[in-house]
């Protein structure tokens, strides 16, 4: 019976421990295709959607293979879902991606540009209900309300409970 019990202990802790793992979710499409899931082809919005469903901080992360060189855009055409989990979203990560290192003026180059233009005179950007989450390397444009809020839902509904810490935005200044 002892022995039972330590494996059903083992067993539970093997399932939180693997539900708490952290994943890396790459952004390879600018389509704005929902699901849950990021598999072969992965837009924002799933990835946004897949981040949310795990507890760990997740990544998400980009990898366009095509264009080499120049922006990448991404138009939702639907708000995103909001961000209710603690997560990274790193556009450093896109290749051709450069991180500021000049301490007087930017030169940072940033790739993937987040644009709102199709949502309309509602449109809101990346809105972020969790503590945790850092944003970073993403131009964010033409959003008629906001293009990145935190403590508000997509809607404009303030969250349910309150994000208190951990927001990181911007352009990392050396």
């Amino acid at each position: 019976m002892k022995s039972m019990n330590r494996f059903m202990i083992l067993a539970l802790g093997l399932s939180i421990s693997a539900s708490l793992s952290a994943a890396t979710f790459v952004v390879n499409s600018a389509l704005n295709t929902a699901g849950s899931t990021c598999s072969s082809s992965c837009t924002l919005r799933q990835a946004l959607t897949a981040a949310n469903a795990t507890a760990a901080t997740d990544s998400i992360n980009f990898g366009f293979l095509v264009p080499r060189s120049g922006e990448i855009l991404i138009q939702p055409s639907t708000p995103l879902p909001t961000i209710t989990q603690p997560v990274t979203i790193n556009g450093y990560s896109q290749t051709g991606t450069r991180v500021n290192d000049d301490p007087v003026a930017s030169n940072a180059l940033l790739r993937i540009r987040v644009d709102g233009v199709l949502l309309g005179a509602a449109g809101r950007g990346i809105a972020a209900c969790a503590s945790n989450v850092t944003i970073k390397g993403l131009s964010v444009t033409r959003f008629a309300s906001v293009g990145i809020v935190f403590g508000t839902d997509n809607s404009g509904t303030l969250c349910a409970t309150a994000p208190s810490n951990g927001f990181y935005l911007g352009i990392l200044w050396v």
